[in-house]
Protein backbone atom coordinates (compact mmCIF):
# COMPACT_ATOMS: atom_id res chain seq x y z
CA UNK A 1 0.00 0.00 0.00
CA UNK A 2 2.96 1.94 0.92
CA UNK A 3 4.35 1.80 -2.62
CA UNK A 4 1.28 2.47 -4.36
CA UNK A 5 1.11 5.65 -2.41
CA UNK A 6 4.43 6.28 -3.09
CA UNK A 7 4.58 5.96 -7.06
CA UNK A 8 1.58 8.38 -7.09
CA UNK A 9 3.53 11.27 -5.25
CA UNK A 10 6.03 10.87 -7.46
CA UNK A 11 3.90 10.41 -11.02
CA UNK A 12 2.33 13.83 -10.06
CA UNK A 13 5.33 15.09 -8.65
CA UNK A 14 7.05 14.06 -12.17
CA UNK A 15 4.65 15.74 -14.09
CA UNK A 16 4.76 18.91 -12.53
CA UNK A 17 8.62 18.97 -12.34
CA UNK A 18 8.74 17.86 -16.31
CA UNK A 19 5.92 20.17 -16.98
CA UNK A 20 4.10 16.77 -18.32
CA UNK A 21 0.53 16.50 -19.12
CA UNK A 22 -1.00 16.11 -15.39
CA UNK A 23 -4.30 14.72 -14.72
CA UNK A 24 -6.61 17.91 -13.52
CA UNK A 25 -8.26 17.31 -10.05
CA UNK A 26 -11.71 16.37 -10.35
CA UNK A 27 -14.05 18.46 -8.34
CA UNK A 28 -16.72 16.74 -5.88
CA UNK A 29 -19.99 16.47 -7.51
CA UNK A 30 -21.38 18.63 -4.54
CA UNK A 31 -19.18 21.56 -5.21
CA UNK A 32 -19.76 21.82 -9.03
CA UNK A 33 -22.20 24.83 -9.88
CA UNK A 34 -25.67 23.14 -11.18
CA UNK A 35 -25.75 23.69 -15.07
CA UNK A 36 -29.10 23.90 -16.34
CA UNK A 37 -30.24 23.60 -19.95
CA UNK A 38 -30.59 26.94 -21.68
CA UNK A 39 -33.97 27.17 -23.67
CA UNK A 40 -35.92 29.97 -25.65
CA UNK A 41 -39.51 30.13 -23.86
CA UNK A 42 -41.81 29.60 -26.63
CA UNK A 43 -43.73 32.45 -28.14
CA UNK A 44 -47.84 32.87 -27.19
CA UNK A 45 -49.57 33.84 -29.46
CA UNK A 46 -52.69 35.35 -28.34
CA UNK A 47 -54.34 35.55 -31.55
CA UNK A 48 -54.78 33.45 -34.86
CA UNK A 49 -56.95 34.14 -37.60
CA UNK A 50 -57.72 31.82 -40.03
CA UNK A 51 -60.84 32.19 -42.72
CA UNK A 52 -62.02 31.50 -46.05
CA UNK A 53 -63.48 34.61 -48.48
CA UNK A 54 -64.41 34.86 -52.23
CA UNK A 55 -61.24 35.16 -53.97
CA UNK A 56 -62.10 38.28 -56.10
CA UNK A 57 -63.53 41.41 -54.59
CA UNK A 58 -67.59 41.47 -55.90
CA UNK A 59 -68.05 37.96 -56.05
CA UNK A 60 -71.75 37.10 -55.36
CA UNK A 61 -71.18 33.60 -55.53
CA UNK A 62 -69.74 32.18 -52.00
CA UNK A 63 -68.57 28.66 -51.13
CA UNK A 64 -70.01 27.35 -48.18
CA UNK A 65 -66.84 26.26 -46.27
CA UNK A 66 -66.12 24.60 -42.98
CA UNK A 67 -62.60 25.11 -41.06
CA UNK A 68 -61.07 22.38 -38.74
CA UNK A 69 -58.05 23.59 -36.68
CA UNK A 70 -55.38 20.67 -35.72
CA UNK A 71 -52.52 20.95 -33.67
CA UNK A 72 -48.61 18.88 -34.26
CA UNK A 73 -50.76 15.83 -33.78
CA UNK A 74 -53.46 15.99 -36.73
CA UNK A 75 -56.47 14.32 -36.52
CA UNK A 76 -54.92 11.80 -33.85
CA UNK A 77 -56.16 14.61 -31.35
CA UNK A 78 -59.16 16.52 -30.97
CA UNK A 79 -59.55 19.79 -33.61
CA UNK A 80 -58.63 23.06 -31.17
CA UNK A 81 -61.04 24.87 -33.38
CA UNK A 82 -64.02 24.02 -36.25
CA UNK A 83 -66.58 26.45 -37.60
CA UNK A 84 -68.50 27.19 -40.89
CA UNK A 85 -69.30 30.65 -39.63
CA UNK A 86 -67.98 33.65 -38.40
CA UNK A 87 -66.54 36.12 -41.00
CA UNK A 88 -67.54 39.35 -40.06
CA UNK A 89 -67.36 40.74 -43.98
CA UNK A 90 -68.56 37.84 -45.74
CA UNK A 91 -71.55 36.37 -43.29
CA UNK A 92 -73.13 33.84 -45.95
CA UNK A 93 -71.31 30.81 -46.55
CA UNK A 94 -67.52 31.79 -45.47
CA UNK A 95 -65.93 30.77 -42.20
CA UNK A 96 -63.18 32.15 -40.03
CA UNK A 97 -61.33 30.90 -36.97
CA UNK A 98 -60.87 33.67 -34.54
CA UNK A 99 -58.57 31.89 -31.63
CA UNK A 100 -57.86 33.92 -28.77
CA UNK A 101 -56.91 30.70 -27.01
CA UNK A 102 -53.55 31.08 -26.89
CA UNK A 103 -51.50 28.88 -29.45
CA UNK A 104 -47.42 28.52 -28.86
CA UNK A 105 -45.03 28.16 -31.42
CA UNK A 106 -45.48 25.25 -33.43
CA UNK A 107 -46.75 23.66 -36.55
CA UNK A 108 -50.11 23.15 -36.86
CA UNK A 109 -52.72 22.40 -39.92
CA UNK A 110 -55.95 23.21 -41.38
CA UNK A 111 -58.57 21.49 -43.02
CA UNK A 112 -61.10 23.18 -45.28
CA UNK A 113 -64.22 21.67 -46.50
CA UNK A 114 -66.98 22.25 -47.84
CA UNK A 115 -70.19 22.86 -45.08
CA UNK A 116 -72.83 20.89 -46.58
CA UNK A 117 -72.40 17.91 -48.89
CA UNK A 118 -73.18 19.80 -51.90
CA UNK A 119 -70.94 22.51 -51.52
CA UNK A 120 -68.34 23.32 -53.74
CA UNK A 121 -66.05 26.25 -55.83
CA UNK A 122 -63.40 28.66 -55.47
CA UNK A 123 -62.48 30.36 -52.05
CA UNK A 124 -59.50 32.28 -50.42
CA UNK A 125 -57.78 31.32 -47.61
CA UNK A 126 -55.05 33.09 -45.47
CA UNK A 127 -54.08 32.87 -41.57
CA UNK A 128 -53.22 36.02 -39.86
CA UNK A 129 -51.85 36.99 -36.43
CA UNK A 130 -53.28 40.10 -36.48
CA UNK A 131 -55.78 41.62 -39.10
CA UNK A 132 -57.75 44.77 -39.62
CA UNK A 133 -60.98 46.27 -37.71
CA UNK A 134 -64.18 45.68 -39.25
CA UNK A 135 -65.20 46.76 -41.43
CA UNK A 136 -61.54 46.93 -42.72
CA UNK A 137 -60.40 43.75 -42.57
CA UNK A 138 -59.29 43.22 -46.26
CA UNK A 139 -57.27 45.13 -48.66
CA UNK A 140 -56.95 45.10 -52.62
CA UNK A 141 -53.92 42.87 -51.87
CA UNK A 142 -56.41 40.35 -50.51
CA UNK A 143 -58.53 39.13 -53.61
CA UNK A 144 -57.18 37.47 -56.75
CA UNK A 145 -57.73 38.29 -60.59
CA UNK A 146 -58.95 35.28 -61.81
CA UNK A 147 -60.59 32.49 -60.47
CA UNK A 148 -59.36 28.91 -59.74
CA UNK A 149 -61.63 26.78 -61.20
CA UNK A 150 -59.44 23.52 -61.00
CA UNK A 151 -58.80 21.46 -57.71
CA UNK A 152 -57.14 18.69 -59.69
CA UNK A 153 -53.93 19.71 -59.17
CA UNK A 154 -54.28 19.54 -55.54
CA UNK A 155 -55.61 16.73 -55.26
CA UNK A 156 -52.47 15.14 -52.91
CA UNK A 157 -53.36 17.62 -50.43
CA UNK A 158 -56.23 15.67 -49.59
CA UNK A 159 -54.54 12.12 -48.54
CA UNK A 160 -54.03 11.97 -44.52
CA UNK A 161 -51.65 8.89 -43.27
CA UNK A 162 -51.71 8.10 -39.37
CA UNK A 163 -53.81 11.71 -38.63
CA UNK A 164 -51.27 13.75 -40.71
CA UNK A 165 -52.17 15.20 -44.15
CA UNK A 166 -49.37 14.16 -46.99
CA UNK A 167 -48.89 16.83 -48.96
CA UNK A 168 -50.88 19.95 -47.41
CA UNK A 169 -49.71 23.25 -48.74
CA UNK A 170 -47.48 25.65 -46.78
CA UNK A 171 -49.35 29.02 -45.99
CA UNK A 172 -47.11 31.56 -44.83
CA UNK A 173 -48.73 34.09 -42.07
CA UNK A 174 -50.32 36.69 -43.96
CA UNK A 175 -50.50 35.19 -47.37
CA UNK A 176 -53.16 34.79 -49.56
CA UNK A 177 -53.97 31.31 -51.50
CA UNK A 178 -56.55 31.04 -54.56
CA UNK A 179 -57.91 27.84 -54.41
CA UNK A 180 -61.26 25.20 -54.99
CA UNK A 181 -63.26 22.81 -53.44
CA UNK A 182 -64.25 20.04 -55.70
CA UNK A 183 -66.50 17.30 -55.03
CA UNK A 184 -68.99 18.01 -52.84
CA UNK A 185 -68.60 17.36 -49.07
CA UNK A 186 -65.87 14.54 -50.08
CA UNK A 187 -63.04 17.62 -51.33
CA UNK A 188 -61.37 18.48 -48.25
CA UNK A 189 -57.92 20.68 -48.76
CA UNK A 190 -54.98 21.22 -46.20
CA UNK A 191 -53.18 23.56 -45.23
CA UNK A 192 -50.11 23.73 -42.63
CA UNK A 193 -48.24 26.81 -41.08
CA UNK A 194 -45.70 27.19 -38.24
CA UNK A 195 -46.34 29.69 -35.28
CA UNK A 196 -42.20 30.78 -35.13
Amino acid sequence: MKNVAFWRLVLVAGCTLSFAACPSPVTPLADRPAVLPSSTPPVIYNRVVIDTYPAILGLSANTDTYLSLYGSQGTLAAPIAATDTGNLTYTVGWARIDYSGGLSSGTYYVQVKGGTPTAAGPYAFRVLTAMGIYPNEYSPGDYFTVLNNLDSPYETDDVVVNGLPVAPVTAAIGADYNRYLALGGGDGDWFTFTLP
